[in-house]
């Protein structure tokens, strides 16, 4: 843990690139709303400047050495935090830096490896900085299939994948939240033809221009996939084969509605039956919808389902609205009452022959006769 007020820019000879403000000022606002957690931070301490000091390592858990330490990597993220020192010196998380220490002694070999590592270490971050949240679904969903093609037990098997999501984390926790991770991560875990469809629609090319009066082309997006929890999928796959289809081909946002219509069609007709089972006099349980239709089967009425649902709010927490209630009992009643008034169709007769086939065939030929 290096004093925050240690961390300098390194010398020219060792610098990869200078201290850019834009730079800074989003690392800073990152820190500053997320925390400070894991900033891979690496300095370099010559030799000579800690004898010079007349300082030894062991020294420098205990604070007692002030020497200067060049931040050969993570340099950006050192002048934030010694920002947010400087703005809340009483804030423990900014007075100290977890840092790597190389220590070596300065000669020209040093300076020029010291030199290529901040380098690499730019390059590495340009990299990870510019991946899309597509990029980094295929690069969940390639870790996912390589470990699941390796065989190993459930647990293992786990433990390997959450290293391996935590180091795809680390490399972008500076741009995408843990939250948005997680959708991009459970994106990136779906398989066979789905995963198939999906992959398929954002590898083919968007066109920039289409003929006259037809609707501007829509982008896919990671974020229209979010939704797909609870959907059986092979609802999912019929949804996404729709993005192939010659006439009238669906966009990711198109899915995305579908997703959000079923989800509150389904949720609907949870809460219809829910209150039945509560406002229905002889105590019935309907379990599933099929049950309530065949009690009421006007409830098997799709298009009078569909009136509802439109009647409904999108909110998933929406509850059934005061006129859908009392028209739902109204129904009920009126079914009930019908129901009681027709009379029920006497049991035919239970008539039993006394003839045997064989005689049955010879009085027929005799009636014919």
């Amino acid at each position: 843990m290096i004093p925050v007020l240690n961390l300098v820019h390194p010398e020219e000879c060792i610098a990869a690139r200078e201290r850019k403000e834009v730079i800074s000022e989003q690392v800073y606002q990152s820190l500053k709303s997320k925390g400070v957690g894991r900033t891979d931070v690496v300095v370099l301490l010559w030799q000579e400047d800690l004898e010079d000091a007349g300082c030894t390592i062991a020294d420098l858990p205990e604070k007692k050495c002030t020497i200067p330490f060049q931040t050969v990597c993570g340099d950006h993220t050192g002048g934030a935090i010694q920002r947010l020192h400087k703005e809340n010196p009483e804030d423990d998380q900014y007075t100290h830096v977890p840092c790597e220490i190389l220590l070596c002694s300065k000669t020209q070999e040093n300076i020029r490896l010291a030199y290529n590592l901040g380098v690499q270490d730019n390059e590495i971050k340009a990299m990870t900085t510019g991946m899309t949240p597509w990029d980094i679904v295929v690069k969940v969903h390639n870790v996912y299939e390589s470990i699941k093609k390796q065989n190993i037990g459930g647990k293992s098997q786990q433990q390997k994948q959450k290293k391996l999501y935590e180091e795809i984390f680390t490399q972008i926790s500076d741009k995408y939240t843990l939250n948005t991770f997680g959708s991009l991560r459970v994106l990136g875990q779906k398989s066979g033809k789905l995963w198939q469809n999906i992959q398929r629609l954002f590898d083919t090319p968007v066109p920039k221009k289409l003929g006259k009066g037809q609707p501007k082309p829509v982008t896919p997006s990671v974020g229209h996939f979010f939704g797909m929890a609870d959907i059986p999928e092979d609802k999912l796959i019929q949804w996404t084969d729709r993005f192939f289809k010659q006439v009238d081909p669906w966009n990711s946002l198109m899915f995305k509605k579908r997703c959000e219509s079923y989800k509150k069609d389904q949720r609907i007709r949870t809460q219809i039956r829910e209150f039945v089972n509560v406002k229905d006099e002889e105590n019935n349980n309907f379990e599933r919808w099929g049950d309530l239709v065949k009690k009421y089967p006007f409830f098997g009425d799709d298009t009078l389902i569909d009136k509802w649902v439109n009647m409904m709010e999108d909110k998933a927490k929406a509850q059934l609205n005061t006129h859908l209630k009392q028209t739902i009992l109204n129904m009920v009643k009126a079914h009930k009452a019908t129901t009681e008034a027709s009379p029920s169709k006497p049991e035919a007769p239970n008539v039993r022959c006394f003839y045997t086939c064989v005689e049955c065939c010879i009085i027929f030929m005799l009636y014919i006769a």
